[in-house]
């Protein structure tokens, strides 16, 4: 695989042939490999790598992606299929850990990263409607409800997406989300915020998804996402604000948001189906829960 690797790296023109490239393997998981290709101490290039998964239209997403928030993108540089690998190599970006609740209480470059989650949701809020979608958001609700439809879930998912759909979610402009919008997912880069994994790109149009998962994945608890639900005007607790102002800067009605906050959740659930069970059902105890 490695010698399939510099192959794609020299016609790529990210480093000659007989440079003399380090390969770190940071994760293996399923039938894909992450790998570290370092040229030096200070640059390097992100790399996929697959026998048994055509990387292809994740490598589209990402470059859908990065034309859209390219300066919170590591930069796609190309996709090849090599010797039986798909391999995908992106920009390497060196960060750390970026944590939204220190950053809605701190300073300096905790803030200065915490603007760039506003700047993403506001380049969200500036997209132009998607006219020639795949999927409707209908298509995406019947898809979501057929999925939940033989589970102990279906009761709840079909109950939601009623909800969704009398508020008129269908309707909605259709705006692509990044699909696993979490803590794990955005770092902080000199100061700066970073988003990565952007596989599930475009998967949803529901414009909200975004916000919810990332609040969700801040704050898992019970209490948390019964806040965001109250009724109030976004101000209180600091997740709350932090919200309402996504929401404003996304244009997306702050009581619409809070109100279908379990609906985001299914959806994020679905997202998650194929992931550990364990995560699936505290999910779903949730929504349960915010249901009482």
């Amino acid at each position: 695989m490695l010698k399939a690797l510099e192959a794609v790296l020299a016609d790529l023109n990210l480093a000659p042939k007989g440079s003399a490239v380090r390969y770190y393997i940071t994760l293996s998981k399923g039938d894909t490999i992450s790998i570290r290709a370092l040229l030096s101490p200070h640059k390097f290039f992100q790399v996929k790598a697959s026998e048994f998964i055509d990387l292809r239209e994740e490598y589209e997403a990402y470059v859908r992606a990065w034309s859209l928030y390219q300066e919170l993108v590591p930069r796609p540089f190309g996709y090849r299929l090599v010797e039986g690998w798909a391999i995908m190599v992106t920009e390497g970006v060196h960060h750390k850990p970026f944590s939204v609740e220190r950053a809605l209480v701190g300073k300096g470059s905790l803030r200065t990263a915490l603007n760039g989650l506003y700047q993403y949701f506001e380049m969200c809020g500036r997209q132009s409607p998607i006219r020639d979608v795949v999927e409707s958001h209908s298509e995406f609700f019947d898809k979501i409800g057929n999925h939940f439809a033989q589970t102990v879930h279906a009761n709840l998912a079909s109950h939601w997406i009623a909800r969704g759909r009398s508020l008129g979610l269908e309707s909605m402009a259709c705006v692509p989300q990044h699909g696993d919008f979490v803590q794990n997912n955005i770092a902080s880069s000199s100061g700066k915020l970073v988003i990565f994994d952007w596989e599930d790109f475009g998967k949803s149009y529901l414009l909200g998804v975004d916000i919810c998962s990332l609040c969700f994945s801040v704050a898992p608890r019970l209490d948390a996402m019964q806040r965001l639900m109250a009724t109030g005007n976004g101000t209180g607790p600091p997740l709350v604000a932090f919200a309402n102002r996504a929401c404003v800067l996304s244009g997306l009605d702050w009581d619409v948001f809070r109100c279908l906050i379990p609906l985001y959740l299914v959806v994020f659930l679905y997202s998650k189906r194929e992931y550990d069970p364990a995560a699936q059902e505290r999910i779903a105890a949730m929504v349960q829960q915010l249901s009482n």
